[in-house]
């Protein structure tokens, strides 16, 4: 059986109704069967306080540079 992992971040952007939308879109295509589609929201796997900091740093840098998310995407 072949797999795919679906890895997303529960950021408030819309990256785990991606994720998910991803995931049904895989399974409808392609046999179950033959496919297995995981969906890993990294978030839930981080310390409390990584997530604090990841969450702070975040807001900051939208608040004080958006221009860097520009840059990026």
């Amino acid at each position: 059986m072949k797999k795919i992992i679906v890895i997303s971040g529960s950021t408030g952007g819309g990256h785990v109704s991606a994720a998910n939308n991803l995931q049904l879109y895989a399974e409808k295509m392609f046999n179950k069967k033959k496919l297995q589609v995981i969906h890993i929201d990294v978030i839930k796997h981080m310390s409390l306080f990584f997530k604090k900091v990841y969450a702070d740093t975040y807001i900051n840098i939208i608040k004080f540079f958006p221009s860097i998310f520009g840059y990026l995407y």
